[in-house]
């Protein structure tokens, strides 16, 4: 997949090089129907690099996000309450009591 990154640019610079030096258009028809089979082909390649760079983007996106969430710091808050909540599992075993220390 991580030659895709590199591909679709390529693709899409050819695509245009080729839409400008060759024969993509009839001269005297109009629209759509003036493109020539070569003309199709140029199209056909720039929206398959349009289409490899929104998914490799997404991708990329969507990884970014996921490494976000894990490593996402926890607040002050949080930590507290973890803290407490540890020491208040200690109280409900010994109820509430602590048990004395020998010396």
């Amino acid at each position: 997949m991580q030659r895709l990154t590199f591909i679709s640019p390529v693709i899409a610079f050819g695509s245009v090089l080729a839409a400008v030096l060759g024969p993509t258009r009839l001269e005297n028809v109009s629209g759509l129907a003036a493109l020539t089979s070569f003309g199709w082909l140029v199209v056909a390649l720039a929206v398959l690099s349009l289409a490899v760079t929104l998914i490799k983007t997404h991708q990329q996106n969507v990884e970014t996000q996921l490494e976000r969430r894990l490593c996402k710091p926890r607040s002050l808050s949080s930590l507290i309450m973890r803290f407490h909540s540890a020491f208040a599992v200690a109280d409900r075993n010994t109820g509430g009591v602590v048990p004395p220390t020998s010396n």
